[in-house]
């Protein structure tokens, strides 16, 4: 049986502690510490001052600036972009992470301010160009409909609009093709 507040174990130091260990691994969101906290109390012991203790150890974490979701969701955005991802996945992963308050088009603005060399407008377009042609070898071929017709599925499920999917597939010469290649 899991120790719980009733043998005095669970109070705000030992929650704040356990909190500090998750979080030395890599960030959480908010939700993921309560959901943690949770997880560690033992269900008969469940009691109102359970929940006003996790929520004094989130307040402190907040305020010693420990969990902070807005430099996550930052960090979160820039793997994806990093991995050659589209915003649409990077919105999902917020969203899976327990990040509430990013919209779709917030995600977007924040990819398009992020510090890349790429022209504003251009960045998502290239990267996606990039990752395709780096993936699908034989897309540099106009005459093989069937292979790009399945890069730019697999851009759209990389999270990709189908806008910028079509205008990356689109854009592909087979002398950019040959550049990448060396």
């Amino acid at each position: 049986m899991p120790r719980g507040l009733g043998d005095g174990f669970m109070n705000f130091e030992r929650l704040f502690e356990l909190a500090l260990k998750r979080l030395a691994r890599r960030d959480r969101s908010l939700a993921e510490i309560r959901d943690y906290l949770l997880s560690k109390i033992a269900v008969e012991d469940s009691t109102t001052e359970i929940p006003s203790q996790i929520d004094a150890v989130l307040q402190k974490l907040v305020a010693l600036k420990y969990l902070d979701e807005e430099r996550m969701a930052g960090a979160i955005i820039r793997d994806q972009r990093l991995q050659s991802r589209g915003p649409r996945s990077a919105w999902l992963k917020l969203r899976s992470r327990g990040i509430e308050g990013w919209t779709l088009e917030r995600v977007e603005e924040h990819w398009r301010a992020s510090d890349f060399d790429l022209s504003e407008e251009q960045s998502e377009v290239q990267t996606a160009r990039r990752w395709a042609l780096r993936r699908y070898r034989g897309l540099s071929s106009s005459k093989d409909r069937k292979e790009r017709d399945r890069a730019l599925a697999a851009l759209v499920r990389r999270g990709y609009s189908f806008a910028v999917a079509r205008q990356a597939v689109d854009t592909v010469d087979s002398s950019e093709f040959e550049s990448n290649t060396d």
